[in-house]
């Protein structure tokens, strides 16, 4: 009897053991698991804000070159020529002209898009 309470006492140490090392190991790759969770995550906002960044720099220089082509440059002057006219004959004609014809500037400025007549 005494031996099968020994054998009791050594399984349930034995037992409990092992499981708080299974419990403690867990808790442990948790843990590694979230801090590596934490730098993938600010690995990713990082490229991401460059993306950003790359992009809004590449929109600012396709805007750039658009001003300067003989595209934008025409479609400026028919703004611009369309604002003079509604100053000097406010009609409704002129001033829907005025605003289509700027619209269609700043449209092309901002997308690259030409309007197709």
């Amino acid at each position: 009897m005494q031996a099968l309470s020994k054998f009791l006492i050594i399984f349930l140490a034995v037992t409990l053991g092992t499981f708080s090392a299974d419990r403690l190991t867990d808790v442990y790759h948790y843990y590694q698991i979230k801090i590596i969770a934490s730098y993938m995550q600010k690995k990713v906002e990082a490229a991401n804000a460059e993306e950003r960044v790359r992009l809004a720099e590449q929109q600012i220089y396709d805007e750039n070159m658009r001003i300067r082509s003989k595209k934008g440059a025409n479609l400026y002057r028919n703004c611009q020529d369309w604002k003079r006219m509604y100053k000097q004959i406010p009609t409704h004609t002129s001033e829907i002209e005025s605003k289509r014809q700027c619209s269609i500037y700043e449209k092309f400025i901002r997308t690259g898009v030409y309007p197709s007549k």
